[in-house]
Formats: structure tokens, C-alpha cells, sequence
């Protein structure tokens, strides 16, 4: 095995090391809709993503081909409230 494969053999176990302190979820987390992610963008089209619109970047994340350090604007203090509100929309999609 590569030197670099050990990090994943070392969490492996960990986390079977760990599982009777790892909680169990009963829930399912419903994956969110493009609108629910695209009425948190700041809807400027600014193309600065690399997408057309910021709809196309929307189905751009739900695909994973882009996450939101891809925009430039959601970086920026005032999109604060907007990053964060989408970071857990998003969590493990």
C-alpha cells in the first residue's frame, strides 16, 4: 500500500476503535433542492464561479463539481449569514 493510503487505513481505525461513542441518527437528512440553495447564493451572476448563472452553479454543487469556495462572493463579510446557512443545507451532500 502507498504511503499516502495510510491516512485512510488509520481513520478506518479510528473509527471502529471509537464506534461506541460515535451517536447513532435514526434521521435522514433530506438532500436540499436547488431553490433551497440558490435562494442563498447572492444571485449576482457574476460568472466569477466559472458558471453562466448562479442557477447553473446551484446544480453545479448538488453534482459536487463545485462547492461554495468556487464563489467569490460568498467569501466576501457581508455574505457571512449566506455561507453559513448554506454549509449546513449542504452538510454531507
Amino acid at each position: 500500500m502507498p504511503a499516502s493510503d495510510y491516512w485512510l487505513k488509520d481513520l478506518i481505525n479510528d473509527t471502529h476503535r471509537q464506534q461506541k461513542e460515535i451517536p447513532v441518527l435514526f434521521t435522514k437528512k433530506e438532500r436540499p433542492t436547488a431553490l433551497q440553495i440558490y435562494k442563498w447564493l447572492p444571485g449576482t451572476n457574476c460568472r466569477q464561479c466559472g458558471q453562466l448563472t448562479c442557477l447553473a452553479f446551484t446544480a453545479r454543487l448538488l453534482s459536487g463539481e463545485n462547492s461554495l469556495a468556487d464563489c467569490p462572493p460568498l467569501a466576501e463579510e457581508a455574505n457571512s449569514e449566506r455561507f453559513n446557512a448554506l454549509q449546513g443545507l449542504l452538510g454531507d451532500c
